[in-house]
């Protein structure tokens, strides 16, 4: 078990870090990279918020930044249309306030203003306890749901800066082949 997980922290630094590729089983976007976690067997917000930060000190669950991210989500979470539960994103409405959500890795809102226009048009029908955000099982719903709630994680992981250049090629080249020696050994 430790091997592996050794192994899987490695494959998911190695490429996200070293190579700006995203780790297998992964989706890239952007500069970001996108797991969705569909066999997942739900938890509340702050559950899946954890099983994310597993992949590492930068994972999270998704936030969106723009509506280009938001279709891409929305659209992908409809196209695997088999989650138990709808997943979680990482975005929150603070308890003090009922009409502002916020990213919570910046403690802002996203740049784009059509995605924010969106959300604030959801907020105008949020009950008082429906604080976190996600999209529903098939993808079709999106909007604010109580935390306690059951769902799956939409983690993200940024893909890292991508060097251009031969040293990166031959680094990445190197680590490449290092994991496939130790994971074949």
């Amino acid at each position: 078990m430790k091997v592996t997980l050794f192994t899987g922290l490695f494959a998911i630094l190695y490429k996200t870090a070293l190579c700006g590729q995203c780790p297998d089983m992964w989706m890239k976007f952007g500069s970001n990279c996108y797991f969705f976690a569909t066999d997942f067997p739900g938890g509340n917000f702050w559950e899946t918020a954890a099983f994310c930060k597993m992949f590492g000190p930068n994972a999270h669950l998704a936030e969106i930044n723009s509506m280009a991210e938001y279709y891409f989500l929305r659209d992908t979470v409809k196209s695997l249309g088999k989650w138990p539960l709808g997943p979680w994103l990482g975005m929150i409405r603070p308890h003090s306030t009922k009409t502002t959500y916020m990213n919570p890795s910046t403690g802002k809102e996203a740049d784009d203003p059509e995605f924010n226009e969106m959300v604030h048009n959801l907020e105008s029908r949020v009950q008082i306890n429906e604080n976190c955000m996600g999209f529903d099982a098939n993808g079709n719903g999106f909007g604010f749901w109580n935390c306690t709630h059951s769902g799956s994680p939409l983690c993200e992981i940024d893909a890292g800066v991508s060097i251009q250049g031969t040293a990166t090629l031959i680094l990445c080249s190197l680590a490449i082949t290092l994991f496939s020696c130790f994971v074949n050994a």
